[in-house]
C-alpha cells in the first residue's frame, strides 16, 4: 500500500560565516532521515530538546525547504511544485505548534485570526463566519468566542482555537509538534481527546511530535526515536516499546519514569 506520507533521506543543514567570512560552519540539524506514514494512523517521533524534531517538522511542509532529500504528501513530491502548487498542497498538511500564545495575534480578534485562515483556503467572503462558527464548534467552543482577543482565553482553550485555525483548509495531514507540552497537566488530557476525535471524524493523518514517551506511546501506531538529527529507532509502536533496538532508544524508556511502570 502506498503511505500517504514518505519521507526519503531527508536532511537539513545551516550554514553560518565565520567573523573573518573566510569560511563556513555547517550544522547538520537532521541527517538522512527516512520514514512513512500510512493515512488515518499516528506516527509519534520523541527525543531530546535540541535532536531535531522541530526542524524536521519545519521541513516535511517546507515551512525550512530540506537541503536534500525528498517527501512525498499523497504521493506529490514537495519539491517539485512551483510556488504556487506548493501553497496549494499545503491546504492538504498543517502544523499545530507547541506555544499557543505565541501562535495567536494579540491584536486580533478571533474571527479575525481565523477568517485569514480561511480566506488562504479560498473560503469566499460571504461564507467565513458561518465556517468560523463550525470550526469553533469542532473543537469545543461556540460562536461567542469570535469577538474575543486571544487575552480572554486560557492556554487550553487557545490551543483549541489553532486547531481550529489548522483545520480551516480541511487538510488531510498535521504536524502536532509539542501540542500538549506547555499546558496544564489537567488540560492536556482535554486537548489529546480532542485530537483523537477529530483523527476520528476526518480521517487525519498525524505526526505526533512530543519529549513525552508515555505519550507518544499511548496515541502512536509507529513510533520513530531521533538522536541529533538521526532517527535510530523506527518501526511499529509494539515493537519499538517491546523490543528497541537502540541503546538510546532503551536510555530514554529507563528515564521516563511513566515508561517505567507502564513496562
Amino acid at each position: 500500500m502506498t503511505p500517504f506520507v514518505s519521507v526519503e533521506g531527508l536532511s537539513k543543514t545551516y550554514t553560518a560565516r565565520s567573523l573573518l567570512r573566510r569560511s563556513r560552519a555547517a550544522t547538520h540539524a537532521v541527517r538522512d532521515v527516512s520514514f512513512a506514514i500510512a493515512r488515518n494512523t499516528i506516527m509519534g517521533l520523541a527525543g531530546e530538546s535540541g535532536s531535531g524534531k522541530s526542524t524536521l517538522a519545519r521541513a516535511l511542509v517546507h515551512l525550512d525547504p530540506p537541503s536534500s532529500g525528498e517527501v512525498r504528501v499523497a504521493g506529490i513530491p514537495l519539491a517539485r511544485l512551483g510556488r504556487r502548487g506548493l501553497r496549494k498542497a499545503r491546504r492538504r498538511m498543517q502544523i499545530v505548534f507547541q506555544d499557543p500564545h505565541g501562535a495567536l495575534n494579540p491584536r486580533l480578534r478571533i474571527k479575525y485570526s481565523l477568517g485569514e485562515a480561511l480566506a488562504n483556503a479560498g473560503v469566499p467572503r460571504r461564507e467565513r463566519r458561518a465556517r468560523a462558527v463550525e470550526l469553533l464548534r469542532l473543537v469545543g467552543l461556540g460562536p461567542e468566542h469570535l469577538d474575543r482577543y486571544p487575552r480572554a482565553f486560557s492556554g487550553g482553550q487557545k490551543q483549541r482555537i489553532v486547531i481550529a485555525r489548522a483545520l480551516a483548509g480541511k487538510p488531510e495531514f498535521l504536524i502536532l509538534d509539542e501540542p500538549v507540552s506547555s499546558l496544564d497537566v489537567s488540560i492536556q488530557a482535554q486537548i489529546i481527546n480532542l485530537l483523537m476525535d477529530l483523527k476520528q471524524r476526518f480521517g487525519l493523518t498525524y505526526l505526533f511530535i512530543s519529549h513525552d514517551l508515555s505519550l507518544v506511546s499511548y496515541v502512536s501506531d509507529s513510533i520513530g526515536i531521533l538522536q541529533d538529527g538521526r532517527l535510530v529507532e523506527y518501526g511499529p509502536a509494539e515493537q519499538v516499546l517491546k523490543q528497541p533496538r537502540s541503546e538510546y532508544t532503551r536510555a530514554l524508556f529507563d528515564a521516563s519514569p511513566a515508561m517505567h511502570r507502564e513496562r
